[in-house]
């Protein structure tokens, strides 16, 4: 291969192949055919914009087509790409839209949408929006229906902790819920 590489070198130097005049020849020879190793940095910045502007959106072959689906006007806007839904909704996170798209989301998003993979179906059965008291340390009174014995929890983890259940294992209706024999009360 080193002998090989020589004679390239050699003739590639004889015939003047790299004069754009003379010969075909980007580089010296030798190289493997890297024809990047003649570029400039600015030349080098140029490519790599083109061949990132080239595969962006719905020409990158990863891209996946998504819908969106308003809960309440029922209008669905299809997008060829993740990117595009970004721009389109001005929100710089895709993972927002994925957790949609892989029915992973919780809550609607902005209160009013929904994503699906374009050969997928959209999924409706979110809450409407976050409820904030859950991670603001919202204090809960614990009711024994039993006893009516109180408890008092400075918040819904300690509650949890208590009652031996997960985070969002509770729901909660106008503030109020039934776990077992308790009635619990956000406040």
């Amino acid at each position: 291969m080193e002998e090989l590489n020589q004679k390239e070198i050699y003739w590639i130097a004889y015939y003047n192949s790299t004069d754009r005049n003379i010969g075909y020849n980007l580089t010296n020879g030798g190289d493997g055919g890297n024809t990047y190793l003649c570029k400039s940095k600015e030349e080098m910045d140029e490519i790599k914009q083109k061949i990132s502007k080239a595969n962006h959106g719905k020409n990158n072959g990863m891209s996946k087509q998504i819908k969106a689906l308003n809960v309440y006007t029922k209008e669905i806007i299809h997008f060829e790409s993740l990117h595009e839904a970004c721009v389109y909704f001005n929100h710089h996170q895709k993972g927002s839209f994925m957790l949609h798209c892989e029915n992973k989301a919780k809550y609607l998003w902005r209160k009013e949408w929904t994503f699906a993979y374009e050969d997928k179906e959209f999924n409706t059965n979110l809450e409407k929006e976050y409820d904030n008291s859950l991670r603001n340390g919202t204090k809960a009174k614990l009711i024994d229906l039993n006893t009516n014995e109180e408890k008092i929890f400075n918040s819904l983890n300690k509650l949890n902790n208590y009652l031996g259940v997960k985070k969002g294992f509770l729901k909660y209706t106008n503030n109020e819920g039934i776990y077992n024999n308790y009635k619990i009360i956000k406040f």
